[in-house]
């Protein structure tokens, strides 16, 4: 059994990009190679599930609308 301290360990920064901020370039899907972001509406999301938080997308987003937490 994982204790709630080594869970807490385990967990991963994932990219967020700030809806707001966000002007829908699509920089951050072209430079993932991990397909991990998708176009939504009107602004991109991350797939939490397939970010290996390398911050390539935070590096070409001209906007600096992407941030790392957990």
């Amino acid at each position: 059994m994982i204790s709630e301290e080594n869970k807490n360990i385990q967990k991963k920064e994932v990219a967020h990009i700030d809806e707001k901020k966000c002007i829908g370039c699509g920089s951050c899907k072209r430079n993932c190679e991990f397909e991990a972001i998708v176009r939504g509406k009107d602004y991109y999301i991350v797939n939490e599930e397939k970010c290996v938080s390398c911050k390539v997308c935070a590096s070409k987003c001209p906007a600096d609308a992407i941030t790392y937490g957990s």
